[in-house]
């Protein structure tokens, strides 16, 4: 069997077996050196959780056209190049399939190019075009394919078994970000650039409207739109001078949190959920970095 190349936390924690209670009247933890290292400015870029190998991997739009992926080591407080992608990544997210072998880079808006790192062997690979660019568009992992939204305003898959994208699955009337559910669910949620939250069914292409974001939804700045839990699960949703809101996917209700650190008055920073320590890791005004442990 071939190991990870890196060791980044404690590889044998065990992901956690429940979903968190009431997770938007948690009180924040300071991640201080998350605030600078290994790149101080959060702006457009992305985190994801490997659980496999219990660490982050991020990039950072500002940071070399977001080209640069990073392998962090939350825990221990230290960071390396994973590698450094062919084409700029400002305004895209990293997607981590289930296996936590390989980290997608969707297309932003610079490129319709879509890129993969795999971090078992330490290689870089060019995948198929997609049908579009994508406006700070974040996508997710779902049943064995990436699914996204693009600067066209549809929705589309992409299946690595082929190597091709989808024809267009659903029209919105927006730009949107999509998230992904729990592993019972073949659901994603979409929410488009004013607020508008809906479910797809991957299975059946089936389509409900949701309750909307009461605060709306701006998509400049990287908003995040993050599914964290274990089965059901919930939510986060963090977007440009807007107050971030936590969504219940059980009870269809939003809730605003007790101890919101971001974005506020700035720009949407990362976050991400650390299935392992049951820790959902935001950054919040200035590029502050925090953690709310469930």
């Amino acid at each position: 069997m071939m190991l990870s190349i890196s060791a980044c936390g404690d590889d044998d924690v065990a992901p956690a077996a429940s979903d968190p209670t009431t997770p938007w009247a948690v009180t924040a933890t300071a991640a201080t050196w998350l605030d600078t290292n290994p790149y101080a400015d959060k702006h457009d870029g992305g985190w994801v959780y490997s659980a496999r190998e219990d660490c982050l991997y991020s990039m950072y739009g500002n940071d070399n056209s977001g080209q640069t992926l990073y392998r962090i080591n939350h825990i221990g407080d230290t960071a390396t190049v994973a590698t450094t992608f062919l084409f700029g990544r400002h305004g895209s997210q990293p997607v981590i399939d289930d296996t936590g072998t390989y980290i997608y880079m969707p297309p932003s808006v610079q490129t319709a190019e879509l890129e993969r790192y795999n971090t078992v062997t330490d290689t870089r690979e060019t995948l198929a075009t997609a049908p579009a660019t994508g406006f700070y568009s974040h996508g997710t992992w779902k049943n064995g394919k990436l699914w996204i939204v693009l600067t066209d305003n549809n929705l589309y898959s992409y299946d690595p078994a082929t190597d091709s994208w989808s024809a267009s699955l659903y029209t919105f009337s927006n730009w949107a970000n999509v998230a992904g559910s729990g592993p019972s669910s073949n659901l994603i949620y979409i929410i488009d650039y004013t607020g508008n939250f809906y479910s797809y069914d991957v299975t059946t292409a089936a389509i409900t409207t949701l309750t909307p974001n009461p605060n709306g939804f701006n998509l400049g700045g990287n908003a995040q739109f993050t599914w964290f839990g274990s089965t059901v699960g919930f939510i986060y949703a963090a977007a440009y001078d807007l107050d971030p809101v936590i969504y219940d996917i059980a009870t269809d209700t939003w809730h605003q949190l007790s101890d919101p650190k971001g974005p506020g008055s700035t720009y949407a920073g990362h976050a991400t959920y650390d299935s392992s320590r049951m820790r959902l890791y935001v950054v919040g005004a200035a590029n502050d970095a925090w953690y709310y442990q469930f």
